[in-house]
């Protein structure tokens, strides 16, 4: 296990050329992570954990897509990130991938509250807000989850990843009102000598 502090890049999900959380295109922030360094081997199978906080700053220049569906006013600032991810590789498919990623980003705030669940860590928080109450900031929730199936000796694998922006109430209002805010990506990877 290991704790660092860090401005790099990061990647978060199996696609190639895209990812449906985090990707590499834009510049790295500013962070710091506590996570494994390689799997953690329990009986029913290998475990491996990342938990991120960092400050994501807008940048002037860049452009918005929804610039011109919805006013904004002034988006330039920072916000707060915090970031869990779980995966988990069975002992009887060795071969199998399957992870989980939940990540909150809110306004920086100048004096969080001293329980570190409320800020600094509310990726940790319960799965669904009927347990916490997000209605009245501006608190926006991802999770996705993907499963990948590696190929090693044909050095070839194939992923599905689905994903949602926006926090669910309970499992019914995730089951039935899930569409509208969902995305997937769908990969066969393979390399060839």
């Amino acid at each position: 296990i290991s704790v660092g502090v860090s401005s790099q890049n990061l990647w978060l999900g199996p696609g190639q050329f895209s990812s449906l959380l985090m990707y590499s295109n834009p510049p790295g922030f500013n962070h710091f992570s506590i996570g494994t360094n390689r799997p953690l081997k329990t009986p029913l199978g290998s475990v491996e954990f990342n938990i991120i906080g960092g400050t994501l700053t807008a940048i002037e220049r860049q452009g918005f897509e929804n610039r011109n569906l919805k006013y904004y006013g002034n988006f330039l600032g920072t916000r707060y990130l915090s970031l869990l991810s779980i995966s988990y590789n069975p002992v009887f498919f060795k071969n199998f991938y399957l992870t989980a990623n939940r990540a909150f980003t809110l306004p920086t705030q100048e004096k969080p509250s001293s329980k570190l669940t409320d800020y600094y860590l509310i990726a940790l928080k319960p799965l669904f807000r009927n347990v916490y109450q997000d209605n009245t900031a501006a608190i926006d929730q991802i999770i996705s989850g993907f499963a990948k199936y590696v190929f090693p000796k044909e050095n070839a694998e194939i992923y599905f990843e689905y994903g949602w922006n926006d926090g669910s109430s309970n499992l019914r209002d995730l089951t039935l009102d899930n569409s509208h805010s969902s995305a997937s990506i769908l990969g066969i990877k393979k390399i060839q000598p």
